[in-house]
Order: structure tokens, then sequence, then C-alpha cells
């Protein structure tokens, strides 16, 4: 199953078991996450020769962007990294989107090094949370080896999108150089929860990583075969590749495709109006089916006082939803509050963006 993911979402075929990788499905992002944060620091320690308590265990220093998911972050801490560091994410006015600077991540790195720290992981995102950013993968795959540290891509979300090419080719490149990808089938592409699917790049050093042999569990093909009890923290799993089988088979892919697309064509659509008028602003370009955006000007068309504006959104927002016809949530970047207008539902047509649109343009007529 996961091999036919892999190539509906034109992943790189290492990702393959027919090839080096392979994969398997999580409950979650985030136990997959835990799990793949394990493996790193064991191939860093079969690396150096060391044990696990080893006392240059306690320099190693893992890394992710500051827009990533929180599970990221918590698996860190969870499998006791000594050092964890938050790569800030800067807005670049050029792109009009959220990115990492490389170089100056470069420079923390060697900094760490200089002061005894020992790089061994990077949290890497496509589809962040909040704003939808991308990290430059081609760039940091290129950064990570160059510091032999593992790639983890957390594409939960925007990940579905690979199953159109041409989103592939926007978000993908250099995902050949990537450690570890995952991609949650529950996001948008009609499964539900229990339907993470992370793909390794080297399934045998995966299975290693985990791996413990008790004498009761041994048995004469253990060497010959891939046991998912090893992939996993319990010996046992829900069969949650039937309820993906069942999706490709009942919807087919050629209608996922087209739900992506068209979500992505509603959500360009109220994306054009949101620039057309007067008080509106995009808070940053498009990224697929999400729009970021927040109130700018009074009725007056003068700007509001930047020391106001989070809170005159936070108050608009709820004027726009205390109707009960829509909902949408907000978010917070560097301490500036937005509005999120996302699109995943297949049952989300032009004709709901347009009556999303003049029931938003009317609220905001309203606005004082």
């Amino acid at each position: 199953m996961t091999d036919w993911c892999a190539k509906a979402f034109n992943l790189p075929s290492k990702f393959l078991f027919e090839k080096s990788g392979g994969g398997i499905i999580y409950n979650s992002i985030g136990e997959g996450n835990l799990l793949v944060v394990h493996s790193a620091k064991f191939k860093k320690m079969k690396e150096l020769g060391i044990h696990r308590r080893h006392p240059k265990t306690l320099d190693f220093v893992a890394y992710h962007s500051s827009h990533c998911h929180y599970s990221t972050p918590r698996a860190l801490g969870l499998i006791q990294i000594p050092v964890i560091k938050e790569v800030p994410v800067t807005y670049n006015p050029e792109k009009k989107k959220y990115e990492i600077d490389i170089k100056e991540f470069e420079k923390l790195i060697k900094s760490d090094i200089e002061e005894g720290l020992i790089p061994f992981f990077f949290g890497a995102t496509i589809g962040a949370t909040a704003t939808g950013a991308a990290d430059p993968i081609s760039k940091l795959v290129r950064l990570c080896q160059k510091y032999k540290m593992w790639l983890n891509v957390d594409a939960a979300w925007a990940g579905a999108s690979f199953i159109c090419k041409e989103y592939y080719q926007m978000y993908g490149k250099g995902l050949e150089g990537a450690n570890s990808i995952a991609i949650n089938m529950g996001k948008w592409l009609f499964t539900g929860m229990c339907a993470a699917i992370f793909w390794i790049d080297d399934k045998e050093f995966y299975q290693e990583s985990l791996a413990i042999e008790p004498i009761y569990l041994k048995n004469t093909n253990n060497e010959k075969m891939i046991n998912f009890k090893d992939w996993t923290i319990s010996t046992r799993r829900r069969f949650n590749s039937l309820r993906i089988w069942f999706v490709m088979r009942s919807i087919g892919l050629k209608k996922i495709r087209q739900n992506i697309e068209n979500n992505c064509n509603v959500a360009a659509f109220i994306e054009k109006k949101i620039k057309e008028h007067d008080r509106l602003e995009l808070f940053i370009e498009r990224e697929l089916s999400l729009v970021c955006f927040r109130i700018k000007k009074d009725k007056k068309l003068k700007d509001y006082p930047e020391d106001q504006l989070n809170d005159i959104n936070k108050v608009f927002r709820e004027k726009v939803i205390s109707s009960g016809e829509f909902y949408f949530v907000g978010s917070q970047v560097e301490d500036v509050f937005f509005l999120r207008f996302i699109v995943n539902n297949p049952s989300t047509d032009e004709n709901i963006a347009k009556d999303f649109w003049e029931h938003l343009s009317r609220c905001t007529d309203e606005f004082e």
C-alpha cells in the first residue's frame, strides 16, 4: 500500500520497498516523528561508534524550523535530545512568503560545532500549519548532507498535493535527498484519522535502529523479512491500509486530483477578491488552498494603528463567524495575528466560495 501511495504522490523511487526504502502507516504524524528522531539519533551514534550512554550524546543538537508542527519539538523532547534549537523562519518580501535563511542557518551550525556540539537532525516542513510555508528542501538537502544530519520532511497536509504532478514540481524538489518523508492521508485525502504514512530511505537501517529481539519472538525468517513490529512502539498494528485501499478503489486517483485542484481554484478565487478589496490585504501569498489575510483599513480607508491591528482582527473574525454560516480560524506569526481561509472539503465549490465572499465583504463594509 505504501508503495502504491508513493507512486501516486510521485515520490522518489528510493522510498519504495522494491528499492532501498519503504513506508509504514502510523496513527499520527506525532507517533512517526518520535520514531524517526530515535532512528536519527541511533544513526549518529553508529557513525561515531558510541553507545547511548556515551558522554558525547550529551552534545547532540537537533534543529527544526520555527513554523514546524509542535509534534517535532515534542518528539525531540521525548527522546531527550539535550540541545534543541529553533531555526527562525523570516518573511521574504520579494517572494511574499516565510522561509528559512539558509546562510544564517549554516552560520548557526558552524557556531554550534565550534562550541563542541554535534548536529544530527533537522525537521523540515512543507505546508506549515499557520501559513502553509514550505522550507527550501533542495538547499536543506545540501546542508544536511554536508554536516551529516538526518533530514525529515513533514508534508502532512501539503504533501497530499503531490498527487498532482504540477504541485510536486512546485513543492517537492529535493525530496530525493531526504531521509524520511511524512504525508497524512487524513488531511486532504478522504481517509480520516490514523493514516499518517512515513517513508524511510533505508528500511534495513530503520529496522535495525528500532529492533529488539527477545527469544520468544525469534524465528528463522527474522533476518530475511521486514517485520513491522520493529517499526513501531507496539508489537501490533491496526489494519489502517485497508481504509486507504477502499478510498483508492471507491474514489480513484483522478477524482482525488480533481478535488485538490478544485480546492486550490476556490482558494485562488478568494485570494483574488481579497487583493481587489480596499480594506483587506493578503498577509502572505496563497499556498495551495490556504489564504492568509487580515483587515487593514477602516471605513475611511485609513490604516488602523499597527499596535491595534491584532485586536481589531480578532474582533473582526468574531463578527464574521458569529452568524454561524461560515467558520475559519486565526493564527499568529512574529506577533502578527491574521485570518486563515482554507479549503479541504470536496463539497466546498465555487458557489459556496461566492457565498462566503459576499458574507465576508458585507461584514467588512459594516465593520468600523
